[in-house]
């Protein structure tokens, strides 16, 4: 949840659900089209899940 701190616009958030191997993931929030493409997420995120391209 390295990502969902990260982000200055707080545009990500937790979704609340598990994926398969039961681990909570994250969503964006529908104000996603806020982002300012900072990439702060990508570069705090330790699986390396998110790319960010403008």
């Amino acid at each position: 949840m390295f990502c969902v701190l990260a982000c200055p616009r707080k545009l990500i958030k937790e979704s609340g659900k598990v994926n398969k191997r039961g681990v909570m993931y994250v969503e964006f929030l529908p104000a996603g089209l806020q982002c300012t493409g900072c990439a702060m997420c990508a570069i705090m995120c330790p699986e390396a899940c998110i790319e960010v391209y403008k």
